[in-house]
């Protein structure tokens, strides 16, 4: 936003868009969030199921005890709720939990490599993958990957990483 000052020069105004020039200011920012953390559960969960699942995604990704909360098992409801807002949406396959299937939907990123702007969902694989000739690589990155979940899952003492 731009004003003028008495001598004419113009000066531009500082927006709350702008990188925080000190640890106050960072700390006042961070506090922004606390209110919405400290909220009811059930009041929070309420607000949750009238949001889209984008939407879910973006506020589990704000803070660590949002995303604490937002994956929780009473927040469940939520999430079954924002993709019932999508009336298009087919349901949310049973192998999959419903802000991993809100992911799949709507993140862009290559699930092998981190690549953005992926369009593409190959949902036998349940990934968004690049194309060839990287496809290759990030599916066995991705492969690589499930099969180390799974291991830590049936062996969880034998592999502590």
């Amino acid at each position: 936003m731009a004003s003028n000052n008495e001598s004419g020069s113009t000066q531009i105004a500082h927006t709350s868009t702008q990188n925080p020039s000190t640890k106050g200011e960072l700390c006042r920012k961070a506090g922004q969030l606390v209110g919405l953390i400290e909220m009811p559960v059930d009041i929070f969960i309420e607000v949750g199921t009238h949001l889209l699942p984008p939407d879910l995604l973006s506020l589990a990704r704000a803070s660590r005890n949002i995303r604490k909360l937002l994956m929780s098992r009473p927040s469940a409801v939520a999430w079954r709720r924002a993709l019932e807002n999508m009336p298009c949406l087919p349901g949310c396959p049973d192998d999959l939990s419903e802000p991993q299937y809100a992911s799949l939907l709507y993140d862009r990123n290559c699930h092998g490599c981190g690549a953005p702007w992926i369009e593409k969902v190959i949902f036998v694989l349940r990934a968004r993958l690049c194309d060839p000739p990287f496809g290759k690589k990030c599916l066995d990155r991705l492969c690589a990957r499930e099969t180390l979940h799974r291991i830590r899952l049936t062996h969880p003492r034998s592999h502590p990483v």
